[in-house]
């Protein structure tokens, strides 16, 4: 056993080391399998030494993914880079909420980071509390295909019908404009991608993995 204040190093996922005080070495949450696909949101709770405590399962679904855990039926809750490096950079005496965006597998997640504890007389006993949220905007494919391209917001939603295959008619009808000013949008979008045809469109799409919600 080691003595008390002497540094250990302790494995929070494979190749991601984090340094540690204290007499214990660090404990990794085994879980259950969660179900696919990656949930909405999730909360996950470590001590101030970053030992994972607690979590719901939605956080379970998050981090074991992250850690690449998936087939495994004992899983370790990884953290994201992202969100260790914004905790072991701030001062210890700052416990203001830290928000960090990450991307899990292909879900984009806002992350809150809290320091909290049971009474301001009981600073011992604070954890970190980190809530994953799922960042919508940046998570829905075809609003992050529309983006790198610069399209405008009527070309994004002439891009959304066209990645469920409306035609121009019936495009026409759901945005409420005459089927030739579809087409000039179907054109620009054209032009944007770098394609000739509604196919090179779709294969586009699914080139960038953008199709599938």
């Amino acid at each position: 056993m080691q003595a008390p204040g002497k540094r250990n190093d302790s494995t929070l996922n494979s190749g991601e080391r984090v340094r540690q005080e204290g007499p214990q070495q660090a404990a990794t949450l085994r879980v259950q399998h969660a179900a696919e696909p990656l949930p909405a949101s999730g909360v996950v709770v470590f001590d101030m030494m970053l030992r994972p405590i607690a979590s719901d399962t939605g956080a379970v679904a998050i981090l074991r993914h992250e850690g690449g855990d998936a087939g495994d039926s004992n899983p370790r809750l990884t953290l994201p880079q992202e969100v260790l490096d914004a905790i072991s950079s701030r001062p210890t005496a700052d416990t203001t909420c830290l928000t960090v965006s990450v991307t899990v597998g292909t879900q984009a997640y806002r992350c809150r980071c809290y320091v909290v504890s049971p009474a301001p007389s009981a600073p011992r006993l604070a954890v970190h509390v980190v809530h994953f949220e799922a960042d919508a905007a940046n998570s829905d494919p075809i609003h992050r295909i529309a983006s790198a391209y610069k399209l405008t917001e009527r070309e994004e939603e002439a891009l959304r019908g066209i990645a469920v295959g409306l035609t121009t008619k019936e495009l026409a009808e759901r945005m409420k404009i005459s089927p030739n000013t579809v087409k000039a949008f179907v054109h620009l979008i054209m032009i944007k991608l770098g394609v000739a045809t509604r196919t090179g469109i779709i294969a586009k799409l699914l080139d960038n993995n953008q199709i599938g919600r």
